[in-house]
């Protein structure tokens, strides 16, 4: 957060230290690295980003032909930390976020490489998932249920659409089921929905006994 003393965010200001202390030896693929790592730990510990500082992140950008550092292409992963990079990067898209009610969290997102997980009541991007109630598909049986409700995966959105898609398990996944293997996804989806806001907000409502329980 900024405050009087401060003119420029927490996180700005370690993304801007963190390039000033690279030397000027370091190679393009070291200090593309480099400018990752800094971003992701500014991420995962939620320093504060303020809404205006995409402009300045911007800046720090790298493409070369040894690889590229995109400062407002950690959307995904501050979803799952929390913290106020996703406001910063919403407020330059001019985009709402997209809150679901019960968001899927990946393996490789997880600290330590940990199962997938499930986070109420959170943003949800591009490659990550959502459960949606029964009632959203029929049923399946090369897909299996998480707490009752179907697997979705977040395949693209805008501020007005977000575009989920559903897979099939094959056979051997089935019989060799563990706990990850309702979240796997290989080969293409079978079934693809785009769903406005307000289908979106209806369908990650509370159900009724939730709410008559609160």
């Amino acid at each position: 957060m900024m405050n009087k003393e401060q003119k420029i965010s927490a996180g700005l200001a370690f993304m801007q230290a963190a390039a000033a202390a690279m030397p000027k030896s370091l190679g393009d693929r070291e200090r593309i690295a480099a400018f990752s790592e800094a971003m992701k730990l500014a991420i995962r510990n939620r320093f504060a980003f303020a809404k205006e500082d995409a402009k300045e992140l911007l800046r720090m950008g790298i493409q070369t032909c040894v690889g590229v550092f995109r400062p407002l292409d950690y959307y995904q992963e501050a979803c799952v930390a929390g913290g106020t990079y996703p406001k910063m990067w919403e407020a330059h898209h001019g985009q709402k976020p997209w809150i679901a009610r019960k968001a899927i969290v990946p393996r490789y997102l997880q600290r330590d490489y940990g199962r997938t997980s499930i986070q109420d009541g959170n943003r949800v991007a591009t490659g990550l998932g959502v459960l949606m109630p029964q009632s959203f598909d029929d049923a399946d049986k090369f897909t299996l249920p998480v707490e009752g409700l179907q697997v979705w995966w977040v395949t693209s959105m805008t501020d007005e659409l977000i575009t989920v898609c559903r897979y099939r398990l094959s056979p051997s996944e089935l019989e060799k089921r563990h706990y990850d293997t309702p979240f796997q996804r290989t080969g293409h989806p079978f079934r693809i929905r785009k769903l406005t806001r307000e289908q979106w907000k209806e369908l990650n409502a509370e159900p009724v006994e939730d709410k008559q329980a609160a």
